[in-house]
């Protein structure tokens, strides 16, 4: 009997020797929040300081913001995941721990939404020049010492704006943090295991795969990237577009691969080039020649294998990466300023009529 008894398998709780992923749900949760609440503080201040023809729609125009910055608010939130995990481990203990990973969550989205609302000011200041020297109808004459004079009250009065509306934004940020903290009961997953099977988690092991692997992909996604952001300009850079995504199906499928990177590389240097001497600098044109010099750097890297001859990274610097790209992207679309989605009001600012008003 006892020998039996021996030999009878015990029944436990499985044990994981995968690398613990990405915590989705804690990342949307409290991206979209703070996606949310940060949009809403960036149309109130446009709306009083601001160009006001960027904003005369203020509740679409909040929807199209929230909706855009949220990949930003994604990668803001999982590195301040990332840091907390590297300092405590997969699993949270003790309050003053989960205290501290959500700070670090709170000011991470709060420098997210500090620099969208200051980019916005700056766009806004722009804008708002070219009406100190010639002012719109009804309004007195600028001119001679009063024009950098108005200049330097304009400015003032952005940042004091910037300056107000980051300390209310950090306020509600620190209500949403701490207000979902409290919905999960004083809890923050850092994995994407359950409760009860990320105490089952093994020490960390080398991840499986190859960095050459996952650059390889990165380079077809930012190749993707910068089509969307070329296409979303039109005429001739459609053209770049196709031919990008192209190149990227490719890189994905491996074929031919030297000739693809030479073709990779080709396309990023026109696009490129494209950017740089043909249209006057916005936040579009600055993602963009992120996006192509990207490109470049990944294929001269692909092109020495030497250097790409590590473990591949793990899930969540993978996520923080993607989710980098897609920002990029997404914030890159907008700021074209296409008709049907222009969340940033570059339309209605550069329209024919914007000068007289």
């Amino acid at each position: 009997m006892s020998t039996l008894f021996t030999l009878r398998p015990t029944r436990g709780r499985a044990v994981h020797h995968t690398r613990p992923g990405v915590p989705w749900g804690t990342v949307v949760t409290l991206a979209v929040g703070m996606s949310c609440t940060s949009a809403f503080w960036l149309v109130s201040l446009a709306g009083a300081v601001g160009a006001p023809k960027r904003y005369e729609t203020p509740t679409l125009t909040w929807a199209m913001l929230s909706l855009t910055l949220l990949p930003a608010f994604g990668a803001g939130v999982l590195g301040g995941l990332m840091l907390a995990r590297r300092w405590f481990g997969p699993l949270l203990h003790g309050w003053t721990r989960v205290t501290v990973t959500a700070l670090l969550v709170l000011a991470t989205g709060t420098l997210v939404g500090v620099a969208a609302i200051a980019a916005s000011g700056a766009y806004d200041y722009h804008l708002q020049l070219p009406h100190v020297a010639h002012p719109m109808q009804g309004m007195a004459s600028c001119t001679g010492s009063c024009v950098p004079r108005e200049q330097h009250e304009i400015f003032v009065l952005h940042v004091r704006g910037v300056m107000l509306v980051s300390q209310k934004l950090l306020l509600t940020n620190a209500v949403l943090v701490a207000w979902v903290v409290a919905m999960w009961g004083g809890r923050i997953k850092l994995t994407n295991r359950s409760w009860r099977q990320a105490a089952d988690v093994e020490p960390e092991t080398q991840p499986t795969g190859s960095l050459a692997n996952d650059a390889r992909l990165l380079l077809a996604g930012v190749l993707a990237g910068a089509a969307v952001v070329n296409a979303a300009v039109g005429g001739g850079n459609m053209v770049l577009a196709l031919a990008q995504l192209v190149v990227a199906g490719l890189v994905l499928a491996r074929f031919r691969e030297r000739a693809v990177m030479l073709a990779a590389g080709v396309l990023s240097l026109a696009s490129l080039g494209f950017w740089l001497w043909s249209r006057p600098l916005g936040l579009a044109d600055v993602l963009a020649c992120v996006l192509e010099v990207g490109a470049l750097l990944l294929v001269w890297g692909l092109q020495r294998p030497g250097r790409l001859a590590r473990p591949a990274p793990s899930a969540h610097t993978k996520a923080l990466v993607a989710l980098c790209l897609v920002a990029s992207v997404a914030i890159g679309f907008a700021a074209t300023g296409p008709s049907w989605f222009d969340a940033f009001g570059v339309s209605a600012a550069q329209g024919p009529d914007a000068a007289s008003d």
